[in-house]
């Protein structure tokens, strides 16, 4: 005759610790701290944490930091004296600007007196935007304003996101000064100082002369 024997055998997983950040969403270049957080703080546990090539300070560290410019998984490893060894992933989203929103000029040269469109193609209206130097242009705070500068220019807006982050993008507007020769500057031949307030001054004249 077959004699069959069955026990169970109840196995306890034991977790040794969980993971906790700052925040799992960021800005581009901001500082993000991560922290493994041992459920028995008397427990001595080794750890390794993963990409080093982020991490600032000592990656062996329950508690690390790092600056990240994309989003980013973390891998850390927990192991004991006793050859117990857990693993755990976090992932940062980091926010960056889209490669398909770019700044332009139209058109990009213009003559002396001429005016450019300045616009952040692809951006969101709801995005708050501030233009740099805004002298020469009909309004700084918007997403497209009108450029009209006396010398070439490089304008730097500053885009930040509904989410609060802050990204620069920078565009020239090329200014080609007018040649000095008629039709642009004229020199009259005669002039008559009769006191009537009619070319009673000889001088340079010209759409774009200052002084």
């Amino acid at each position: 005759d077959t004699c069959t024997l069955t026990k169970q055998v109840v196995v306890i997983v034991e977790e040794l610790f969980d993971l906790s950040a700052d925040d799992t969403e960021i800005c581009a270049n901001d500082t993000i701290s991560i922290m493994a957080n041992q459920f028995d703080p008397a427990r001595d546990i080794s750890w390794t944490w993963e990409p080093t090539d982020v991490i600032l300070g000592d990656p062996t560290s329950n508690e690390i930091s790092a600056v990240l410019t994309n989003t980013t998984t973390f891998t850390v490893t927990g192991t004991t004296p006793e050859g117990c060894m857990e693993v755990k992933t976090i992932t940062i989203v980091v926010e960056t600007l889209d490669s398909n929103i770019i700044v332009t000029a139209d058109p990009p040269s213009i003559m002396y007196g001429d005016k450019s469109q300045l616009n952040v193609e692809n951006g969101d209206l709801n995005w708050i935007y501030t233009w740099s130097p805004g002298e020469s242009l009909d309004d700084s705070t918007i997403i497209d304003p009108i450029a009209m500068p006396r010398d070439t220019t490089k304008f730097t807006v500053i885009i930040i996101t509904d989410n609060g982050c802050e990204f620069m993008r920078m565009i020239t507007v090329n200014v080609e000064q007018p040649p000095c020769q008629p039709p642009y500057v004229f020199l009259p031949n005669a002039f008559s100082p009769n006191g009537d307030g009619v070319n009673d001054i000889l001088y340079v004249r010209g759409n774009n002369i200052t002084q």
